[in-house]
């Protein structure tokens, strides 16, 4: 539920005009949600939807550039740091894109070690597509790594994670 309710979001967000782009600030500027023809009552059925995960900490509803709408979960607010867990890997595809784009990436198909020194051990194999599929074969603990952001050095985690099982 909480997916499709991000979907959902996701889909009433994503129409952009040129004439209209705001960005993020300390003064982000807001609309209601009738200045899009947008019912607050889908909306209030979105964000409820998305809590009913406890580990919700905030939903934002962004259009055209102009903050619509955000909850967030007991002991949290807009200055708080949270997690983004999954949806960090839509950002990282994404600038996976424009690398590609710019020519700071060959292809997806390259070896991550390529890229990263570190890689050119066991890992050596995976490939940027691996990374991006999640098929890359790398060690997949109990709890999905919920450890690294218990420690001091998250990245030094990160590079100590070995292979589990062959790519793909």
């Amino acid at each position: 539920n909480q997916i499709l309710g991000t979907f959902l979001i996701c889909i009433m967000t994503c129409n952009i005009s040129a004439q209209e782009k705001t960005f993020p600030r300390e003064d982000w500027q807001s609309k209601e949600a009738s200045d899009f023809e947008i019912d607050q009552g889908k909306i209030d059925t979105l964000f409820k939807l998305s809590f009913e995960d406890s580990a919700t900490q905030s939903v934002v509803l962004i259009k055209n550039g102009f903050l619509v709408g955000e909850r967030y979960a007991d002991g949290y607010d807009q200055l708080s740091y949270g997690t983004s867990w999954s949806m960090a890997k839509s950002f990282y595809a994404a600038l996976i894109g424009i690398s590609l784009e710019l020519g700071e990436i060959s292809s997806i198909d390259d070896n991550v070690g390529k890229y990263l020194s570190y890689f050119n051990d066991d890992r050596s194999v995976v490939t940027i597509r691996d990374l991006l599929n999640m098929t890359s074969g790398l060690e997949f603990p109990e709890h999905e790594h919920e450890n690294m952001f218990f420690r001091n050095d998250q990245m030094e985690y990160v590079r100590s994670i070995g292979m589990e099982k062959s790519p793909n």
